[in-house]
C-alpha cells in the first residue's frame, strides 16, 4: 500500500505538475515517449488500493464474526496482498500489450486509447461500484456492532454514561475518518475519479431537467385550446 501510494504521488507529479513548466511541444514529445508507461503505473497505483479495499472489508467482517480465526493472519495478509498486486498488474498490463495502451493527456484531462479493450471498458464502467459497496458494507458492520453493544449493556451501567459516551464518540469519529480518507483519496486526490463522478452527476441532473421540461410541456395547453 505504501509503495502504491508512493508511485501514485510520483505519477501525479509527472502528469499534473511537470507539464505546467513545459511547452506544448516539449510535453507532446514527452507524452509520446513516456506517456503510455506512466499511465500504466498510474492505472496500477489507482486500481490496487481500490481492489485492496475489498480485502480489507472482508478482513473486518471475518474478525468480527470469527475473532479467533486465522484466515487473515499477518503472513496470510501479506500473501493476499502479493496475489492482489500480481492480479492488478496483469489486469492493467493485458490491454497495454494488446495494442490498446492508455495515454493520459494533461491539456484535456482525459485518458486516450487507440482502441477500447474489454478490461479497460469494464473497469471504466464499473470502478465506482467497489467504493460504494465497501462503504455500505462498512456502515452495515458499524450498525451491527452498535446494536450488539446496546444489547449487551445492562441498566446498571448508567453510572458510567460519561465514559461510555466518550468511547462512542471516539469509535464513530474513527469510522468517520475512514470515510473522509476515502473521499480525500478517491475524489480530492484523484482527478480521474473526480471527473468521472462529476460527469455522471451532470448527466443525472441534465436527465432530470429534461424530464421535468417534458412534463411541463405536456401539461401546458396550446393557445386556443378549450
Amino acid at each position: 500500500m505504501i509503495i502504491s501510494n508512493f508511485i501514485e504521488l510520483l505519477i501525479e507529479v509527472f502528469n499534473d505538475v511537470i507539464p505546467l513548466f513545459l511547452t506544448a511541444q516539449t510535453y507532446g514529445w514527452l507524452r509520446q515517449f513516456m506517456g503510455e508507461y506512466t499511465t500504466l503505473l498510474d492505472d496500477f497505483s489507482y486500481a490496487f488500493p481500490m481492489f485492496l479495499t475489498v480485502v480489507m472489508v472482508a478482513e473486518r467482517f471475518y474478525v468480527v464474526f470469527r475473532p479467533r480465526g486465522e484466515l487473515f493472519s499477518d503472513r496470510k495478509l501479506w500473501f493476499y496482498c502479493l496475489l492482489l498486486a500480481i492480479f492488478t498488474m496483469v489486469f492493467c498490463i493485458i490491454p497495454f500489450f494488446s495494442g490498446c495502451p492508455i495515454n493520459y493527456d494533461f491539456y484535456t484531462f482525459t485518458y486516450e486509447s487507440q482502441c477500447e479493450h474489454i478490461f479497460t471498458y469494464l473497469f471504466d464502467k464499473y470502478n465506482g461500484v467497489i467504493p460504494h459497496v465497501c462503504m455500505f458494507l462498512n456502515i452495515g458492520l458499524i450498525l451491527n456492532l452498535s446494536c450488539k453493544r446496546r444489547k449487551s449493556h445492562s441498566a446498571n451501567d448508567a453510572d458510567i454514561i460519561c465514559p461510555e459516551l466518550a468511547a462512542q464518540i471516539i469509535f464513530y469519529s474513527q469510522k468517520a475518518a475512514i470515510g473522509l480518507t476515502f473521499f480525500l483519496i478517491y475524489f480530492v486526490g484523484t482527478p480521474a475519479t473526480r471527473i468521472i463522478i462529476l460527469e455522471k452527476a451532470a448527466k443525472v441532473l441534465n436527465k432530470n431537467m429534461k424530464t421535468s421540461s417534458v412534463n411541463v410541456q405536456s401539461v401546458t395547453k396550446r393557445p386556443g385550446a378549450v
